[in-house]
């Protein structure tokens, strides 16, 4: 998927995206959830980097994988 399709989905479908570039250098997108946060955690690794693409604004925020940890927590939560 590419970048701009990406934003697209963000914006019009109303959910957050996270998106990565697994070891062959292709951009995998999934809708934000825990099993998709830790999937991109997995693919990256500690010293790898993830987008989230935000809904309706179609803002994009660059993470690292302590990051990931704690949406992952927060998603427990509900947050």
């Amino acid at each position: 998927m590419d970048h701009a399709t990406l934003t697209r989905k963000a914006r019009c479908g109303r959910r957050d995206w996270i998106s990565w570039r697994d070891k062959t250098g292709i951009i995998v997108a999934m809708p934000r959830s825990p099993a998709a946060l830790k999937a991109a955690l997995l693919a990256v690794g500690t010293q790898g980097r993830f987008t989230l693409v935000e809904a309706c604004t179609a803002t994009r925020f660059t993470y690292r994988w302590r990051d990931g940890i704690r949406m992952i927590r927060n998603s427990r939560f509900g947050c």
